[in-house]
């Protein structure tokens, strides 16, 4: 075997040996920590990069469903700081970007609310410093609420969500105040709404009392 093995070397040419040799005495460890890593980061021009990319066709080309079905989103929760999160993202320069119908269609309502735990979810959002980063009128703009309704069942959706718990922890007067109101009716259906809700699970959530 190793005589096999040393023949089909001794056939190699000159160059291939020269290469080997080359690349025996090279210092490779050497090379990779002396490279200042950070200096390579600043040079890279990420905005550029950002402002390259076609993110419609690229929300095109990924299934979404396969994507939330590999992901352990309780994990992905416990990691993440919500808020400091929010804080680094500029959303209108984001809602610009993102065309909320085409990537509600790719999303199965469904499978999402099984893997996500909403309460925990909530629990680590501050929602006073959402509504301070958010406008509410420019999302609803964009947004089809039929197309979403006719995807969300939403008795599904209120059987996980503890009503009292999202109510104490939300700024109900600032959402008010920065909410169009006839807008929002306008475009929305009221009967399809209505025909979805089974209003019986939502009050037995409600604390009345409080």
């Amino acid at each position: 075997m190793s005589d096999d093995h040393d023949a089909k070397k001794s056939h190699r040419g000159p160059l291939a040996r020269i290469t080997d040799a080359a690349a025996s005495a090279l210092p490779v460890n050497s090379i990779v920590e002396a490279v200042d890593v950070d200096a390579v980061a600043d040079r890279i021009d990420v905005e550029g990069i950002v402002d390259r990319i076609d993110v419609d066709g690229l929300v095109e080309r990924i299934d979404m469903d396969a994507v939330i079905a590999r992901i352990d989103v309780d994990a992905l929760v416990d990691r993440i700081d919500v808020n400091a999160l929010l804080d680094r993202v500029d959303p209108n320069e984001l809602l610009d970007r993102v065309e909320p119908n085409a990537l509600l269609a790719r999303v199965d309502p469904d499978l999402l609310l099984d893997r996500v735990e909403p309460d925990r979810l909530l629990a680590r959002v501050d929602p006073d410093a959402l509504l301070d980063r958010v406008d509410p009128n420019r999302l609803l703009d964009r947004v089809d609420p039929d197309a979403l309704l006719d995807r969300v069942d939403a008795n599904r959706l209120l059987d996980r969500v503890d009503v009292n718990r999202l109510l104490e922890r939300a700024d109900v007067d600032a959402l008010v105040k920065q909410v169009d109101a006839d807008a929002l009716v306008q475009r929305v259906d009221v009967n399809a709404l209505v025909e979805q809700v089974d209003p019986n699970p939502l009050l037995e959530k409600v604390d009345v009392d409080t």
